[in-house]
């Protein structure tokens, strides 16, 4: 439920649920566990972040409000609206004949098309155009409005037409999910020009995630915890994956104060961290606290050893 698109999701679920003919004894149950979970996440987020809607908020509002957009929508841009549009519209009208008729896999049909028209939708009809560059549609943007494309087209080759056109058209179907699947290996000539340049980056982000863990694993600051800018997933997967430092030990600095006092290093138990120039300001009020143990150039993080004081004495 981190993302926007889960929230949304989720909930129609459960509404298309009501859609459903028979099993009305499931409802109530269903609808009391969705929200019987959705009340405790959002009491959490209340509490933590003081916005009982934070991912919802930030993931979708900013995006398509335009507060994180700070460039109108080019003409190249406003394109691929067009495209977008035609396929929304085909997205809408798949996902109302699918809790119109409701066929067995309707569930199944209202999640594909629904995604569908999420992603048309907010793609191209919100200031999230904005973000539009040639090769968003080989992002994991699109990754199931894929699937779920290429699990209707198996089932109007391989079942739906049998079924219209009598067993003579079964090799035809059989081919054109053949086609389709030599068809779909193009991508990866747009995926190598897109992401091949970035594995230089990835290999120096790499080398320098396993040294960050190197330093963590080296006495005194084994087995406590490391804090990090929130802003670079590579690096704490690398960390994780290469550089033996578990999740338990990570503390994002989203949530650290600005100047991070004595009692906030005891609770949270860091004994390093990890500082870009967003964060340089929690070095500022107390630099004997911190130790310089080294650089991370292609992160452009600097890490400090933390020895303050106890939270006691520091009040």
């Amino acid at each position: 439920m981190a993302r926007a698109e889960a929230w949304i999701f989720g909930l129609g679920m459960v509404v298309a649920a009501f859609f459903k003919k028979d099993g009305w004894q499931q409802r109530i149950p269903l609808v009391a566990g969705f929200a019987a979970v959705m009340l405790l996440y959002v009491k959490v987020l209340a509490d933590k972040t003081g916005n009982p809607i934070y991912p919802l908020w930030w993931n979708f509002f900013a995006n398509a409000v335009g507060r994180w957009e700070f460039t109108p929508v080019s003409a190249s841009q406003a394109s691929v609206r067009p495209v977008l549009g035609a396929l929304l519209a085909m997205a809408v009208a798949g996902l109302a004949w699918s809790l119109l008729r409701r066929p067995p896999s309707y569930m199944f049909l209202s999640f594909g098309f629904g995604y569908w028209v999420f992603v048309a939708g907010m793609l191209g009809f919100t200031s999230y155009l904005a973000s539009w560059v040639w090769w968003m549609p080989i992002t994991r943007v699109f990754a199931f409005p894929y699937v779920f494309a290429g699990a209707l087209l198996a089932a109007v080759a391989l079942w739906w037409a049998p079924r219209r056109f009598g067993p003579r058209v079964l090799p035809v179907g059989w081919s054109v999910v053949a086609v389709a699947l030599l068809a779909s290996q193009l991508a990866w000539i747009p995926i190598q020009q897109v992401f091949g340049p970035s594995e230089a980056e990835w290999l120096a982000i790499k080398a320098e995630s396993v040294q960050l863990g190197a330093w963590y694993s080296t006495p005194p600051y084994a087995g406590h915890s490391l804090a990090v800018p929130e802003d670079r997933p590579d690096v704490t997967y690398a960390m994780a994956r290469f550089g033996g430092v578990e999740g338990k030990h990570l503390i994002s600095e989203m949530y650290a104060p600005a100047r991070p006092d004595a009692c906030w290093f005891a609770k949270t138990d860091v004994r390093i961290v990890a500082v870009d120039a967003a964060h340089s300001a929690m070095l500022e009020d107390n630099p004997s606290w911190f130790t310089h143990i080294g650089t991370m150039g292609e992160a452009h993080w600097e890490v400090y050893g933390v020895n303050s004081p106890p939270c006691d004495a520091a009040a």
